[in-house]
């Protein structure tokens, strides 16, 4: 079963919902909290820790789409969400599902994939050159018993026939030098996807984590206006 928390605008009406999923090195309380800045924007944000990781013992494989998309379906049916207007973000290996959603549920309407894993961070020669740390945490976190089954099941998870297939909007961001994961495969998902736009921040890492309040801000903003939500105030839930 997956877990999951909220912050909701003030009231008991249906409101513009935006999933947010963490990636591997995460935790959703790190990815919740910076919501609470945002007390205007009238979007209710509701985090899950991506499967495979901290609570959950099912490993990460094609399959874990169906577990983001029963909560996207159990979240479409809360009182408090307006089903018609729902977005997702996702952060680092949860971009990875972001984007996957964006193309497989019927639900979402705009979605922001920051420093996720698409198609060349899963190559042979990105897995080369790959910190340790993160090579160890895929392994794990796959159940891949070495480093060629390892390769193969990301193979599998490859999405770039899926881009073209993207029919919501888009926001793909990064740091312009990722060492966790390719950089190109953001811009990639930008360029490639129809409705894609692009948002790197030079000198910057993975996730762009050295302007986490610029990108955030921007990230809240661009999703209130593609889910054309209202304005008002959070509290949780």
């Amino acid at each position: 079963d997956a877990v999951a928390y909220g912050v909701f605008p003030d009231g008991d009406h249906a409101c513009p919902t935006v999933l947010v999923s963490n990636g591997l090195e995460g935790t959703i309380q790190e990815a919740l909290l910076p919501a609470l800045r945002h007390r205007d924007r009238g979007i209710a944000m509701v985090t899950m820790e991506m499967p495979s990781t901290f609570q959950y013992r099912q490993p990460l494989s094609i399959r874990t789409e169906d577990m983001y998309d029963a909560v996207i379906e159990q979240l479409a049916a809360h009182p408090r969400v307006d089903a018609e207007r729902m977005g997702m973000m996702g952060i680092s290996f949860g971009a990875h599902w972001s984007t996957r959603m964006a193309a497989r549920s019927r639900r979402l309407r705009a979605v922001v994939s920051n420093g996720g894993l698409y198609h060349r961070s899963f190559g042979t020669a990105a897995t080369i050159g790959m910190p340790e740390i993160m090579l160890w945490t895929l392994q794990n976190t796959t159940g891949a018993r070495n480093l060629l089954d390892l390769a193969h099941r990301l193979h599998v998870l490859s999405l770039k026939k899926l881009y073209p297939t993207i029919a919501i909007p888009v926001l793909a961001i990064n740091g312009e030098d990722d060492t966790l994961a390719s950089t190109q495969d953001t811009i990639d998902l930008a360029e490639q996807a129809p409705l894609g736009e692009l948002l790197l921040y030079p000198g910057d890492d993975h996730c762009a984590m050295g302007h986490y309040s610029e990108w955030l801000d921007v990230s809240t903003a661009w999703l209130h206006e593609k889910l054309e939500a209202p304005t008002g105030s959070l509290v949780t839930d």
